[in-house]
């Protein structure tokens, strides 16, 4: 069986953006094809700016402070796809 997905290089690692159905350990032949980047019109671009512009001065209306969770990017990654220690 042959599939496809999108997946994000980040820290040296490869990360589907979705979750695979594959067993555990599962050894795969992986052919990596850069995304084309896409060229927005004027008019986008604008309306993307405007969009972030509107976020955030919402984010800079909320009053209460965050809570602090005390998790890392590694805690959370850990959580959503299994601890590092594993594949080791």
């Amino acid at each position: 069986m042959s599939t496809s997905f999108q997946a994000v290089y980040e820290n040296g690692v490869l990360r589907p953006l979705t979750p695979l159905s594959l067993d555990e350990r599962a050894i795969v032949d992986v052919v990596v094809s850069p995304r084309r980047e896409v060229e927005l019109s004027e008019d986008d671009i604008s309306d993307r700016r405007a969009m972030w512009q509107e976020f955030f001065r919402a984010v800079d209306e909320i009053d209460e402070p965050l809570p602090d969770d005390s998790l890392t990017n590694q805690d959370i990654d850990d959580i959503l796809y299994g601890s590092s220690d594993a594949v080791r």
